[in-house]
């Protein structure tokens, strides 16, 4: 059974995976900015590292 938490933290998850695609297709990935995702998702850092540790880790390439 998935826990409300795990509901959440997959749904999240996506929304970063998805704000990052949208941004690459405007712009080349080494174009692409940390800030940027964390402003069109609204979440810190801290959050977006601790599903995606680097960069690269979000396989978009």
């Amino acid at each position: 059974m998935v826990t409300l938490r795990q509901q959440k933290s997959a749904r999240l998850k996506l929304q970063i995976l998805k704000a990052a695609l949208n941004l690459v297709g405007k712009n080349s990935f080494e174009e692409l900015y940390v800030d940027a995702i964390c402003g069109q998702v609204k979440v810190s850092k801290v959050t977006l590292f601790k599903y995606f540790p680097q960069k690269d880790d979000n396989h978009l390439y």
